[in-house]
């Protein structure tokens, strides 16, 4: 008995993208290349389905399924406002940090906490040694902080927004990344990287810090978002259960709106 063959182009074009698309499905399996390929593994289907299905209406639908995987947020994001004549999204401007200028705000935080200070702040060695230990450390954090939002994407199965300004003319707010898909209530998310064990008045002082800055977003763009942080710790050592147990407990009696996650940097394969 021979193998049925496709009766027409779309046939043959539909069934190769969904092969396509399963090769993507296996080559995912590596964690260092998952990202994008599950983004080409939806478009492959998308766009495979709708060939097979073989109706306008399908092809339709895939042009605003693909367009949404492969576009800016910002863009997006101004659509949205558009289609709901939402005036007051205009009120500020979005911008998205360039890596240059996310890690000069990286290296800010690290120098204010112990990052940077525990591995520098000594008295030998040359100044060239100590700025590329410093940019080393910068970049690593600059990684772990992209995996660890990848890895966040996952748990939470929602896209988030990555490393964006908010201003306006007297006041702005920088994110770490935010969650606003339309389909829940927005949350930001502050990532806040912590090499040596931290006590829980640290922990608790980098909430109430993501806090601070989750009213300021909130009065800035007029939202009710919620706040995620993520603690990013050095090591494969991750909090103990009574740490978290007392962060919890202290979230719900300050009636945060906030919930926080914590990963290792040997989780994000560092």
């Amino acid at each position: 008995m021979s193998p049925p063959l496709p009766e027409s182009f779309n046939e043959l074009l539909g069934g190769g993208l969904v092969v396509l698309g399963v090769c993507f499905s296996i080559v995912s399996l590596f964690y260092s290349l998952r990202v994008h390929c599950l983004k080409l593994l939806a478009i492959c289907l998308v766009s495979g389905l709708s060939f097979l299905s073989g109706h306008p209406a399908t092809y339709f639908a895939a042009i605003f399924i693909i367009a949404t995987a492969v576009t800016e947020l910002e863009f997006l994001q101004n659509l949205a406002a558009i289609i709901r004549g939402n005036k007051d999204y205009f009120d500020y401007k979005t911008q998205q940090l360039t890596s240059a200028q996310k890690k000069e705000r990286l290296a800010n935080e690290l120098s204010e906490s112990e990052g940077l200070n525990t591995s520098i702040a000594t008295g030998s060695g040359s100044n060239a040694v100590n700025s590329t230990e410093s940019e080393r450390i910068v970049d690593r954090v600059f990684m772990a902080e992209k995996r660890a939002l990848d890895f966040l994407e996952q748990k939470i199965n929602r896209r988030i927004g990555r490393n964006l300004r908010f201003e306006t003319k007297d006041r702005f707010v920088e994110l770490d990344g935010i969650v606003d898909d339309g389909q829940q209530f927005p949350e930001i998310v502050e990532v806040k990287y912590i090499q040596v064990n931290a006590n829980i008045v640290s922990l608790k002082r980098i909430i109430e810090q993501g806090v601070e800055k989750l009213h300021r977003y909130n009065k800035l763009a007029r939202q009710s978002a919620s706040l995620i942080v993520v603690f990013l710790l050095e090591g494969n050592v991750d909090l103990t259960k009574s740490r978290k147990e007392e962060l919890e407990r202290y979230i719900k009696e300050a009636n945060f709106p906030a919930r926080y996650f914590s990963f290792t940097t040997k989780q994000l394969g560092l």
